[in-house]
């Protein structure tokens, strides 16, 4: 055992005892160890700094610094820091980027923080941070994929209720659909089929692969990770659902098809649903308040994802955030007080309200707010949202978007383009498979 190993060691068995108390939700962190930490992450310092100075103010002496990051450079912006020995002490996790920090983290034991603790304290997409050798990052809270709809147009169109499951969908688009004088679409029903003007495209195809029961990515006998994703050639009874899944997606999109009610020609999805010009957007519970911002007077409404007809289980997916310590911080002990207290359900509760997002932690969700409206239904989705193990954000978007350009174009078939995406992903977890071993 190295010295740095050494060192984790006798700090995590110092606060073993403390943490299942912490977790349990009996306690809030108590110990005498105290100082000031320092917090990256991307979201809003306009609100996360007044959370951090009331943390600071009700945990003394323990200090919470907040700084904001770039969204669209965090990745490369953290790994140099940590890289440098410059980086913070926590940053905010992304489920998303798990594997990609997965060997630049403190991992918490089995014994600072037993299984059995962590599952009944968080939902079932918080397993995503456990790993063999021990959880990456504490979840604090998760954002439920979400179905918003137009509330004239469906009216308009003599429709009561908003579909439940996918089968629904291709009878929308004779409703909804509409196109000028040259045949351009100028309405659609929903937007799915092309990739790049679908906003969050690559997580709804990992979500029809979740529904239909398949992780995408999954361990192997030894611990190894591997793609779970079916590639198959469908026979003459039964179809691959991944294949099922992606014609389904890709018929949206097809001239020749009656599904047909998107394509590349059209604006983002989400402007397209703002400006009242497609009647149903698959986004996130956090663009709620973006799309009223935008378009105060659009009338719309949200409900639950559709599920697969005859589904023996329902699941939504997910977005997570979760506190993770760096393995460079200064004061390890310090940070992982820190983000023990973070995901406490004081704060949890607090940082709830101020993003309305659902809290990852049981015991909270147990008592779902009355007011506003889009409240319970978000927490419900909470309980139910799941997500997978992306081995890097950005090369996956190329696989998948590959995946869906060559379909459509009919560049390949469906099956050769899986097979296609299954061989790049393996490529990509090679980076992995030694460091994720138990």
């Amino acid at each position: 055992m190295s010295k740095f190993q050494l060192i984790l060691a006798i700090i995590f068995a110092a606060f073993a005892v403390l943490a299942v108390v912490i977790f349990s939700g009996l306690m809030p962190g108590t110990g005498d160890v105290g100082g000031k930490v320092v917090l990256w992450g991307t979201l809003r310092k306009a609100d996360m700094g007044p959370l951090l100075e009331d943390f600071s103010r009700i945990n003394k002496p323990v200090m919470v610094v907040y700084e904001e990051k770039n969204n669209d450079t965090y990745e490369n912006d953290l790994l140099n820091a940590l890289a440098s020995g410059q980086g913070p002490d926590l940053f905010l996790l992304p489920d998303d980027l798990i594997l990609t920090f997965s060997d630049k983290l403190v991992n918490i034991s089995a014994q600072a923080l037993p299984e059995k603790v962590f599952r009944d304290t968080f939902i079932q997409e918080a397993d995503l941070y456990r790993m063999p050798e021990g959880v990456l990052a504490l979840p604090l809270a998760v954002d439920p994929m979400v179905m918003y709809y137009n509330r004239d147009l469906f009216d308009e169109a003599g429709i009561v209720t908003p579909p439940k499951t996918w089968d629904e969908f291709p009878a929308l688009v004779s409703k909804f659909t509409r196109k000028d004088s040259f045949g351009n679409l100028t309405r659609g029903a929903v937007a799915m089929g092309s990739y790049d003007n679908v906003s969050h495209a690559k997580d709804i195809l990992a979500f029809m692969m979740l529904q239909g029961g398949n992780p995408i990515i999954t361990r192997d006998s030894t611990g190894g990770l591997v793609v779970s994703i079916d590639s198959r050639q469908s026979s003459a009874t039964q179809m691959n659902p991944f294949e099922q899944s992606l014609r389904f997606y890709a018929d949206f999109a097809n001239p020749a098809g009656s599904s047909y009610t998107w394509d590349k020609s059209r604006p983002l999805s989400q402007n397209a649903f703002m400006k009242g010009d497609l009647a149903v957007y698959i986004g996130y519970a956090s663009e709620l308040f973006t799309l009223r911002a935008k378009n105060p007077n659009l009338n719309y409404d949200i409900t639950s994802l559709p599920e697969l007809k005859d589904a023996s289980r329902k699941i939504v997916f997910g977005r997570m955030q979760g506190v993770a310590v760096a393995r460079t911080s200064k004061n390890t002990a310090l940070a992982y007080r820190a983000a023990t207290l973070l995901i406490g359900k004081d704060f949890a509760q607090k940082f709830s309200l101020r993003f309305s997002l659902p809290p990852a932690r049981r015991d909270l969700l147990a008592n779902k707010p009355a007011e506003p409206f889009y409240a319970a239904m978000f927490y419900d989705s909470a309980l139910l949202a799941r997500g997978w193990l992306d081995p890097g954000p950005k090369k996956t978007d190329a696989i998948f978007r590959s995946l869906v350009d060559d379909v459509v174009s009919g560049r390949s078939m469906p099956v050769q383009s899986i097979s296609d995406a299954v061989t790049r992903l393996d490529v990509i977890l090679k980076t992995y498979k030694k460091s994720t071993r138990p």
